[in-house]
């Protein structure tokens, strides 16, 4: 039986690699080979032990990946061999992943195989931009220019709104600058609150997404919103995180606080393949590892410093 490496989590901050047999498809499934798997800062989170694991250990990680199907399985009519795909589904950190078939998005031409592995973070970001409701929202603050900011930030811009973004990471910046931010701004030393009023003319933006998952850029972007607007939790914080919400300030500027986590339904996956040759995606890649380095991967995703970190199993 052929066989092939896996990388498992099996509890704490590493993943362990493991022989396994190459998977067959089944009726009404794709056997997908991973062209990359990107890492997830959620999955992150999960083995540095921040916020509960949504499958207890061990479990095999890696949702965020593109690849080209190479084998199917009975009562397929929609794929065919060599289709270039992306989809729902974990175990992506190995050479290859079977995929029930209604999860799976073709990646439209004009998209490149590693663009297509943000197939499953822009669907998480296009909920976060539907849960900030009916506009106009003309300004808006975004508070981390981690891939989750940056697919947010250029999903605002597409709709036409004028953005700040907050990042103390100066390479960070940069690319939010690069791409689409009106203004960036370094919360170490400059202050969040003045930014979004300078774009806002004062009124406060009318929305703010917290990409960071911490919980001091939710305070500031309380602040900066105006009387009605909206904040919209993108990062994920840390089951600990609390904030001190001003009660009767919230009240009193009728603020909404929305918390998004992931995609509602397929259809988001489906509108992000669409979008994908409308965004900048493979300048977001700064690191690239082989499976057997993953825990190298996972070291330079928890810096806070990298953009997307891909692990290329083939």
């Amino acid at each position: 039986m052929a066989t092939m490496r896996q990388a498992i989590w099996e509890g704490g901050t590493g993943l362990a690699l493991h022989d396994v047999p190459v998977p067959l498809p089944g009726p009404g499934q794709v056997r997908v080979l991973v062209h990359a798997c990107g890492v997830c800062m959620t999955e992150v989170h999960f083995t540095e032990g921040t916020v509960p694991a949504s499958s207890p250990p061990p479990v095999g990680f890696g949702h965020e990946w593109s690849g080209v199907i190479d084998a199917l399985g009975g009562g397929i009519a929609d794929f065919a061999v060599g289709d270039p795909v992306a989809g729902s589904s974990r175990n992506a950190f190995a050479p290859y992943v079977i995929v029930q078939a209604e999860k799976l998005v073709r990646v439209p031409p004009g998209a490149s195989l590693d663009a297509a592995i943000f197939v499953e973070p822009i669907a998480c970001c296009i909920s976060s931009v539907d849960a900030a409701g009916p506009g106009p929202h003309r300004t808006a603050l975004i508070t981390g220019a981690g891939p989750m900011g940056l697919v947010v930030l250029q999903l605002a811009r597409q709709a036409g709104i004028r953005v700040v973004v907050s990042e103390p990471d100066d390479g960070r910046r940069a690319r939010a600058k690069a791409l689409g931010a009106e203004a960036v701004v370094d919360p170490r030393h400059e202050s969040v609150g003045e930014a979004a009023h300078a774009i806002s003319d004062g009124q406060g933006v009318d929305v703010a997404w917290e990409a960071a998952g911490r919980a001091e850029p939710v305070s500031q972007c309380l602040e900066a919103v105006r009387p009605g607007g909206v904040v919209v939790l993108v990062g994920v914080s840390g089951s600990e995180a609390s904030v001190a919400i001003p009660l009767f300030r919230f009240h009193r500027r009728q603020l909404r606080l929305v918390g998004v986590y992931g995609a509602k339904d397929f259809g988001e996956f489906r509108r992000a393949a669409a979008a994908l040759p409308t965004l900048e995606l493979d300048p977001m890649i700064t690191n690239r590892f082989p499976l057997e380095r993953i825990d190298d991967a996972y070291a330079v995703a928890r810096g806070g410093q990298a953009g997307k970190v891909l692990i290329t199993p083939t």
